[in-house]
């Protein structure tokens, strides 16, 4: 899954820049698009720094999947 996500994220990063590069778009026209990408990259750092603290919380015995759902809602 890891894998997939940064590989999305490299693709979606190359789309910006080619689309700031290439494009007869003004700053204002794509800065939208852009923005949303750096926002959605500071909200997964902000959740990685969490992460450890959220896993901390969960007791070990816990099922995988039962953890990932628990982790995915913030427990």
């Amino acid at each position: 899954m890891t894998t997939h996500l940064h590989h999305l994220e490299k693709e979606l990063w190359e789309a910006a820049d080619q689309l700031r590069a290439n494009s007869m778009l003004t700053a204002a026209e794509y800065s939208m698009p852009v923005l949303g990408l750096i926002f959605l990259r500071h909200a997964d750092n902000r959740f990685k720094v969490y992460l450890p603290e959220i896993e901390a919380d969960i007791p070990p015995q816990v099922p995988v999947a039962q953890r990932e759902e628990l982790i995915r809602l913030g427990f």
